[in-house]
């Protein structure tokens, strides 16, 4: 990160705490206020083609989205996770080790999984 970053750090919010996120934080963020983003855009088709191998390794096993209510179809939203709100998942990040640096390549990275949405499906606006 850019030690001029416009966004005010501020205590993560989870989702599952309930409630409304009212934080200073934008929805999304500018790619131009992140120094390492160029870095991480050039690793993108190694950790596709791990993360690609991986997933196939699971023969389409992979978890519905715990806040099922978020996606218009019942379980259509299936994400499958490698880091949960600071926790690491030891059997995904162990099984693809290259899928796990790439995810930690991200400064101040706080959760890091891979969404699949089936089609037609849509996810309701979330922070």
């Amino acid at each position: 990160m850019n030690l001029s970053w416009k966004y005010a750090i501020e205590k993560p919010w989870f989702s599952y705490m309930g409630g409304r996120y009212n934080g200073q934080l934008p929805a999304w963020f500018e790619r131009e206020d992140f120094d390492w983003i160029p870095q991480t855009e050039a690793k993108f088709e190694s950790f596709r083609t791990a993360l690609e191998t991986y997933l196939n390794s699971l023969n389409g096993n992979i978890e519905p989205y715990f806040l099922t209510e978020l996606a218009s179809r019942k379980d259509s939203w299936r994400m499958h996770t490698f880091y949960f709100w600071g926790q690491r998942v030891d059997a995904a990040c162990d099984a693809a080790p290259e899928v796990e640096a790439f995810f930690k390549s991200v400064p101040g990275m706080v959760s890091a999984s891979v969404s699949l949405l089936e089609g037609p499906a849509e996810i309701a606006g979330h922070y």
